[in-house]
């Protein structure tokens, strides 16, 4: 990308795709790597060309990412799951896929392996934004080639996967939501063991939202009972809802709904369910007391200069 002022539907212009195919023994079976000529932001500027090390020349002699990425899913074939480090990659190629007018590649939502949060639960048990040099310093993988591009990073990712517990752990795939479920009967519900996700159909408003029966019951995700609520919904920030509830046998749960915007500015929420304790509790309490004394002052204060 360059310092063309960014297109707001096309942030970040695909200009490398670079995969490697494993079986499911997580053996090499092939490769993918081909750079791709940018035609929105036809120049690299110097901070990126430091970082990928792609002189502009190079460009001027490479196909177009339309040609590109029919390729790159003929040879992914009918049969494959993502395996990605961090959560920005899918959604960045099926922006790429929209702008480009590239149709019928991927049908979402879309379900795959976040390796960066898989990596961060086997090594110290919660999800955190760990580089890809830090997995291959942790363990002790040697550094044969470049960071930052495509198809090395792609290898480094397949050799970290052979140093995690992954057939235990991939029980925590990931859900990109770039193309958001449409109607109630697409919405997902996940359990994940320790959590549980939903993610809705789509809505005009809040409002409507926030009425929707499915999206606001609570049931345990250990037991699947219905719960008692301590902290009714409430709205926590601009697009967040909380609560706290508890269930007679697992005790505390906190529930959190993420209200997301959705290509045709409709919306769609993300509500995850997991286990909280009595200090979280009272600290959301406090948030809710709190929300609601600077709501009633405020109305106050109009009520007064009225």
């Amino acid at each position: 990308m360059n310092s063309t002022k960014k297109i707001e539907k096309l942030p970040f212009e695909i200009i490398e795709i670079g995969a490697v195919k494993l079986d499911d023994k997580l053996n090499l079976l092939s490769s993918f790597s081909e750079i791709i000529r940018p035609v929105v932001y036809p120049t690299i500027n110097t901070i990126i060309h430091d970082i990928v090390n792609i002189d502009n020349k190079e460009f001027k002699s490479k196909r177009l990412f339309k040609d590109v990425i029919t390729d790159f899913f003929n040879w992914c074939g009918k049969d494959y799951t993502f395996c990605t480090w961090g959560n920005m990659d899918l959604t960045e190629l099926q922006r790429n896929l929209d702008y480009f007018n590239v149709k019928g590649m991927i049908n979402g939502p879309v379900i795959y392996y976040d390796l960066q949060k898989i990596f961060s639960l086997q090594t110290i048990g919660k999800k955190d934004m760990f580089s890809l040099e830090h997995a291959i310093d942790y363990y002790n993988i040697e550094k044969d080639d470049h960071f930052h591009r495509a198809y090395y990073d792609a290898r480094y990712a397949a050799k970290i996967m052979k140093k995690l517990d992954f057939n235990h752990l991939k029980t925590y795939y990931s859900i990109d939501c770039y193309q958001n479920p449409q109607s109630l009967d697409e919405v997902i519900f996940a359990n994940f063991g320790t959590y549980s996700k939903y993610v809705s159909q789509e809505f005009s408003s809040k409002e409507e939202l926030m009425e929707d029966k499915a999206l606001t019951t609570i049931n345990c995700y250990k037991c699947n009972r219905p719960v008692t609520y301590m902290v009714n919904w409430f709205c926590n920030s601009v697009k967040t809802y909380s609560c706290i509830t508890k269930c007679s046998e697992h005790g505390l749960l906190k529930g959190k709904i993420r209200v997301k915007k959705a290509k045709d500015d409709k919306l769609f929420a993300i509500k995850t369910v997991s286990s909280t304790n009595e200090e979280g509790y009272k600290l959301l309490k406090n948030r809710q007391q709190l929300i609601r004394a600077k709501r009633k002052a405020k109305r106050t204060r109009k009520k007064a200069s009225e």
